[in-house]
């Protein structure tokens, strides 16, 4: 009792810890921008100046003397800019390279018709390398710009970290260029776009002659192919991944369509194709002779004191697990108040720093957005322990469990999809279950759902006594995030943020459940795992009904899954960014269960019900679903994009400014 008297709201805890923290100095971090307005990256933010101080341009010299914008670049270090190798290509054509003279780089530009000559830094190059490339191939489509003279680095002017990550099929990353507009025309100041990558297949598919290339390792698409791409003066810039706190430069602009008949205009309707950059790690590092293999901030390992004097590290508020699960807290004492004031240090360039006991900091870093996750996730009053077997749930057990309703039908059914609830705003579903209703428009979540039949949920507890659930909450809908890429390959990408037009507040059956966020639970899935779901009555046209019941599971590993499918006519390209839970039966559900999650109960801070994937197909054979596993979405690949799309509420410990 005195310890919850001694409780204060965490946004003040936000106000003590890290109001005013951070002095400048002369010291840098890849990746982050200093020129902030806010600490949330926002879906569909427009380019700022100084947001983007890697991104620069590339002029090239005329004939006439006069100097041209030919291209975007990207700046690694203080000394060298990433590019594509077209974009320096010279007009002679028994030579393959301009003169280094030839091409100058402005830095910290915004505006390039009224340039703020207060922040550009304009470079000459002294040398151009490039690795393999020629005037007849697609390939290698990448340069070095050597400068004569390094930047100084500033809040406008600041290197890009170099993406590692060799699998990219589940990111969406941003393009800023100031290539040509609606209206043909170049942009005079800096547009961003955000591109999700798209798998080979599917870029093959898109137009086998112009992407047959994009097959190699060197290269990868992405893009909506729906008007939305970068074009003719975006070339050389990069595609940029968040990374936790920084930005990273996965690709650079190489090529799309252009439209025929004798246009050299890119066709926006198409996807891009961009130089992977990690495929050049090795000449990058060689020809640069510089290292650029440390993962997030460890090339900068800044030793420090924790509040209790043992050696730590200073890190991102986020990759110290224990204080980042204080700061998630609804409430938190007053001695952690204490605790997490007396552990600020600082990074440049990163907002929020904390001085971290070594066995507490997290290998994978995690965004910014991961705060408004709640760290009280994955608990219920009631847990039961059942044989082996399908079978039925306490009324309290799985309280995250969530309908996604539609309207009404006319024969008095209400259709709805699965999911979870993620915070006190926010829902997580599938796509697919929502773009099958095509005549009932999305209505309301339903939350504290049991049992349909009953208008209060009861059960019974160990000792015999009658406890009761309070009523179901019904919240309207505000909005829905659909990947971008839903279906594209079949079978993929099949996850739905919702949006829900008013807080919740969380009881003993409405709670929220737990996303796999820290390691090793993020890159390692649980073999004996658990569905919940509620039975379907067929007879009408797929109403869900009863009450709500678990399934055993078991995690197949990919390669056998693939197998397994094939033998039955199912032929998906399975990737890590897929799970694969086999029902262990004597109980089988073998209906549609379209977002239902599928979790473990893990150690995390105590024992908490993780969810690890989110439920997408199966076949609906019950003889079959006894030896074929379901498909699912592995949600460790998919954490950055749900973290991307998730914002502020009322009762967020973080507000958007």
């Amino acid at each position: 009792m005195k310890q919850n008297m001694k409780k204060v709201l965490i946004l003040v805890t936000f106000v003590i810890v890290f109001a005013g923290a951070h002095a400048a100095d002369d010291q840098y971090q890849c990746g982050i921008p200093r020129a902030r307005t806010q600490f949330l990256i926002v879906k569909g933010e427009a380019a700022l100046h100084g947001h983007w101080p890697w991104h620069v341009a590339l002029w090239l010299k005329q004939k006439d003397g006069s100097e041209k914008y030919s291209c975007g670049g990207t700046l690694i270090s203080y000394k060298f800019v990433l590019t594509a190798a077209h974009c320096v290509l010279s007009e002679n054509r028994h030579q393959l390279l301009r003169s280094a003279k030839d091409v100058t780089i402005w830095a910290g530009v915004f505006n390039l018709r009224n340039p703020e000559l207060d922040t550009r830094q304009v470079r000459s190059v002294a040398k151009i390398h490039v690795t393999g490339y020629t005037r007849d191939s697609l390939l290698h489509d990448i340069a070095l710009l050597e400068l004569t003279e390094p930047v100084t680095y500033s809040g406008y002017v600041l290197p890009a970290c170099l993406n590692a990550e060799p699998n990219l099929r589940t990111d969406v990353g941003a393009v800023v260029g100031w290539g040509v507009a609606d209206d043909d025309k170049p942009s005079p100041t800096l547009k961003k776009l955000k591109l999700p990558v798209v798998a080979e297949s599917e870029c093959l598919k898109s137009d086998p002659l112009i992407f047959g290339v994009a097959l190699q390792q060197e290269l990868f698409c992405a893009g909506f192919a729906n008007g939305s791409a970068p074009c003719n003066g975006d070339s050389g810039g990069g595609l940029m991944m968040q990374r936790g706190d920084a930005w990273y430069l996965a690709g650079i602009v190489s090529f799309t369509k252009v439209r025929g008949s004798g246009s050299d205009l890119c066709l926006a309707d198409s996807y891009t194709a961009f130089t992977n950059v990690t495929a050049y790690w090795d000449w990058i590092e060689k020809t640069t002779n510089i290292d650029f293999r440390g993962k997030y901030n460890e090339e900068r390992d800044i030793p420090c004191k924790t509040p209790d004097g043992t050696d730590g590290t200073c890190v991102p508020l986020q990759q110290c697990v224990n204080i980042f699960n204080m700061i998630r807290a609804p409430l938190i004492a007053q001695e952690d108040v204490t605790y997490i004031s007396r552990s600020v240090c600082h990074i440049a360039g990163i907002p929020r720093a904390v001085c971290c006991e070594k066995q507490q900091i997290e290998p994978i870093p995690l965004k910014p957005n991961a705060l408004l996750l709640p760290s009280d996730c994955g608990r219920s009053r009631v847990r039961t322990f059942p044989p082996n077997r399908g079978q039925s749930t306490s009324v309290f057990e799985f309280p995250w469990m969530a309908m996604i309703r539609f309207q009404m039908r006319k024969n008095g059914v209400i259709p709805f999809c699965l999911g979870t609830l993620l915070n006190t705003r926010y829902v997580l579903s599938v796509s697919g279950c929502m773009s099958k209703q095509k005549t009932a428009k999305v209505d309301h979540v339903r939350l504290g759902e049991h049992t349909e039949s009953t208008d209060i949920d009861c059960t019974f507890d160990d000792r015999g006594r009658r406890l009761c659930a309070e009523h179901v909450m019904d919240v309207k809908i505000e909005s829905i995030i659909r990947h971008p890429q839903f279906d594209v390959p079949m079978y993929t990408n099949d996850l739905a943020i919702v949006r829900m037009a008013a807080d919740v507040q969380y009881s003993d059956h409405i709670r929220p459940i737990c996303l796999p966020l820290n390691s090793p639970h993020r890159t390692r899935i649980p073999d004996n795992l658990l569905i919940t779901a509620w039975d379907m009555d067929l007879m009408a046209k797929n109403q869900y009904i009863g009450e709500l019941r678990r399934y055993p599971q078991i995690k197949v590993d990919i390669d056998t899954c693939q197998r397994r499918l094939e033998a039955v006519g199912f032929a998906p390209s399975l990737t890590e960014d897929r799970m694969c839970p086999q029902q262990l039966g004597p109980e089988f559900n073998c209906q549609r269960m379209a977002g239902a999650p599928i979790g473990a109960y893990v150690d995390m801070d105590g024992e908490r019900f993780v969810q690890f994937g989110l439920w997408k197909f199966a076949p609906l054979n019950c003889t079959v679903r006894e030896s074929v596993p379901a498909l699912a979405m592995n949600l460790g690949r998919y954490l950055d994009w749900i973290l991307d799309n998730i914002l502020p509420s009322d009762l967020s410990i973080i507000k958007k400014t």
